[in-house]
């Protein structure tokens, strides 16, 4: 994946970063698809909740029998994120060691909501779309993410 290896050595911080809002994203179809509201911040206050309270209730799927969750993982990916970005000294010696757990939360992240909506990434008339997916597909994705392999950001 051009993440983990052909980006320039200086950008390995800003990685975690990228993947962080992917996943951000995948959340949000979630919540879409399940006809919520998108979250107006990443922490919440006393009146709205924020991206970080919605996961720990919506960041998670029971069908097809699959069961995973990310509220925690998703919580960690901000706060790594957060780090990268505004304590950027202290990030530098751990910025390479975060791609491939950030990388590993994303690809869950597309499991749950793929699950979830019962949509996925197929490629059609040489284009990537989001279009339904069955659940010989399902099952075939989740053997290739189980064995480490990555499809698509």
């Amino acid at each position: 994946m051009f993440l983990e290896k052909k980006s320039p050595p200086y950008c390995c911080d800003w990685i975690t970063v990228v993947i962080f809002y992917a996943v951000m994203h995948y959340f949000f179809a979630l919540l879409l698809g399940k006809g919520l509201l998108l979250p107006k911040s990443h922490k919440g206050n006393y009146l709205d909740e924020g991206g970080l309270e919605l996961a720990k209730k919506y960041f998670y799927t029971t069908k097809n029998d699959i069961q995973d969750s990310l509220a925690h993982e998703y919580a960690q990916l901000f706060e790594w994120s957060c780090d990268i970005r505004y304590k950027p000294k202290s990030a530098s010696f751990t910025g390479k060691q975060l791609i491939r757990p950030a990388l590993q939360i994303l690809e869950r992240a597309k499991l749950i909501v793929f699950n979830e909506l019962g949509c996925g990434i197929k490629y059609k008339t040489g284009k990537y779309v989001f279009d339904k997916i069955n659940s010989v597909e399902l099952r075939g994705y989740l053997e290739r993410m189980l064995d480490g392999e990555r499809i698509l950001i």
